[in-house]
């Protein structure tokens, strides 16, 4: 694992409050809408830690994850995304999960299938 900054920003949308986790490679984590920012930054996990606030690194993605919840279409594809930690199992279900077109869903056990 190589040593990077964590930034990480919790800002409010239609739905609660939601945070981001970003290295400078990508982002890390999120959490789905919440009740308080405390339960966002909980749920962010350890990498909280040492992280540095920075509401401007996620200017644009906030702005895009809000505008989604207001129904905006929108697919974040191009949103990096660091998977430096992710295991083989991980990075295939995130694979699968890339799969899915936008607008449709699939269940766990199909998932786990293309998962391996």
């Amino acid at each position: 694992m190589t040593d990077l900054t964590i930034y990480y920003d919790i800002f409010e949308t239609p739905f609660g409050w939601m945070g981001l986790l970003a290295s400078d490679k990508g982002l890390k984590n999120t959490t789905l809408p919440q009740n308080s920012p405390d339960i966002c930054y909980e749920e962010l996990g350890p990498e909280m830690v040492g992280a540095v606030q920075d509401s401007d690194r996620f200017d644009e993605l906030r702005q895009r994850i809000i505008g989604y919840f207001e129904g905006d279409p929108e697919t974040f594809e191009d949103v990096p995304v660091d998977l430096e930690d992710a295991s083989e199992f991980y990075l295939a279900a995130w694979r699968a999960c890339q799969s899915i077109p936008y607008g449709e869903t699939r269940t766990y056990g199909w998932l786990a299938d293309q998962a391996g």
